[in-house]
């Protein structure tokens, strides 16, 4: 009787152990990843030049409360001053020419500018080079 209940203390013992050391690896390969597939946030650019023709398309992770230029200057060369975005990739707006990069957010143009506009997951961003008359 008494090797039963030592058997059976020795079983469940080692049942235990086996139950943390799976768990715990688990864990570990959760922790070991700093975000799961599901915390990936990503957001399409688009790059058109006058003609409307595609220059560069990319689509880009970030991590939730960021900045279209902070995303932007992650991801491309980025020529900026004063906020305004003069030339991103090969992209670049001629102000001799009145050409300047336009910023639309989900096919509606940004009512503020890349330093200010918060990008969130599934994003369509497109800045385009326009001319102002």
């Amino acid at each position: 009787m008494k090797q039963r209940k030592l058997f059976a203390a020795l079983l469940f013992s080692i049942l235990l152990i086996l139950v943390g050391c799976q768990n715990g690896a688990e864990t570990e390969t959760n922790e070991g990843s700093n975000t799961s597939q599901e915390d990936v946030i990503t957001a399409s650019i688009e790059l058109l030049d006058l003609e409307d023709n595609e220059v560069e398309a990319k689509t880009v992770e970030f991590e939730e409360g960021q900045s279209l230029m902070d995303v932007l200057k992650e991801n491309f060369e980025v020529e900026e001053a004063d906020g305004f975005i003069n030339g991103i990739g090969d992209l670049h707006a001629d102000s001799n020419e009145q050409q300047f990069i336009s910023i639309e957010v989900n096919d509606e143009m940004a009512m503020v500018g890349a330093n200010d506009l918060i990008l969130e997951d599934g994003d369509k961003v497109t800045l385009s080079l326009e001319v102002w008359e």
